[in-house]
C-alpha cells in the first residue's frame, strides 16, 4: 500500500492523463458515468465485467484482486483534490435480509458464515470499500454508498468503525 501511495504521489509518474472528478466503482453499465463525461467530467467506471484478464492474470477491474484495488485506490489518488465525487454501489447479495437464512449475518454475529464464499468475498469487499473510502475522505472527496434498505453492511466491524472515524456521515436509511 504504502509503494502505490508513494508512486501515486510522485509528480514525475506518468499515470493518468487528468485528473477525475467523477469515479463509479461496482458500475454495472455504467450510466452515470457516461451521462458525467457527456457533460466534461473527467470520469472512470470500474466493474468486474469490464475486462477479462490474460490467462494466469488476476483481473484489474476485480476489487477483490490486488491489481483492481491497486487501479482503483490509483484513481482515487488521482482525482481532484477536494473537488470529486466517488459512487459505490457496493454488491448486496451477501448482505441483503433475503439471504439472511444463508450467510446469517446479525447484529451479533456481522461477518456471517465466512466459509460460504460469497459471504467472504462480500466480507473482504466491504474492507476494501472502507479503505477505500478513508483514501477519498482523505482527498476531501464526496463519497455515496450504496445499498438497499435491507442490507446488513451496517453491522460489519469496519463500516461501524467507519461511522467512528468520519463524524459526518449521512445514512438515508437504518444506521
Amino acid at each position: 500500500m504504502a509503494c502505490i501511495m508513494l508512486l501515486a504521489l510522485n509528480p514525475d509518474t506518468p499515470v493518468f492523463s487528468e485528473a477525475y472528478g467523477f469515479l463509479e466503482l461496482f458500475a454495472g453499465e455504467g450510466w452515470v458515468t457516461k451521462l458525467m463525461k457527456v457533460n466534461g467530467i473527467p470520469s472512470a467506471a470500474f466493474d468486474i465485467d469490464y475486462g477479462q484478464p490474460l490467462e494466469g492474470k488476476q483481473d484489474a477491474m476485480n476489487i477483490l484482486s490486488d491489481p483492481g484495488f491497486a487501479l482503483i485506490l490509483l484513481s482515487i489518488l488521482n482525482a481532484k483534490f477536494e473537488n470529486f465525487l466517488v459512487v459505490i454501489g457496493l454488491v448486496c447479495s451477501s448482505w441483503v435480509t433475503v439471504s439472511s437464512g444463508t450467510h446469517y449475518r446479525s447484529p451479533w454475529f456481522p461477518l456471517g458464515i465466512e466459509e460460504h464464499g460469497f459471504v467472504s468475498r462480500g466480507n473482504q469487499m466491504t474492507s476494501r470499500v472502507v479503505l477505500l473510502i478513508l483514501a477519498i475522505t482523505a482527498m476531501g472527496g464526496t463519497w455515496v454508498l450504496e445499498q438497499p434498505r435491507s442490507s446488513k453492511v451496517i453491522w460489519h466491524p469496519r463500516v461501524r468503525l467507519l461511522w467512528r472515524l468520519i463524524p459526518e456521515v449521512w445514512c438515508f436509511s437504518a444506521c
